[in-house]
């Protein structure tokens, strides 16, 4: 597990592609732990569709924790 958020935001451009493409999801980010119940590191928080009934999300990317939250589709403005 890292403690760089630099460094996170390398392992998520060397992954982002292989979580995309899975059905259901909307987008990836680098957040903080700690706003999702875990500790104040950089974790992976991936957003997918509320009505995708399941999903095959890691629980951790290169040692980095993942985070679900269900959401609708984004929209662009």
């Amino acid at each position: 597990m890292t403690e760089n958020y630099e460094e996170a935001k390398i392992i998520l451009e060397k992954n982002k592609e292989k979580i995309m493409i899975i059905p259901g999801v909307h987008g990836i980010g680098v957040g903080k732990g700690s706003n999702y119940g875990g500790s104040p590191t950089p974790c992976f928080v991936v957003y997918i569709d509320t009505d995708q009934e399941q999903v095959d999300i890691p629980i951790e990317i290169e040692g980095i924790p993942v985070y679900i939250i269900r959401t609708d589709p984004f929209k662009a403005l």
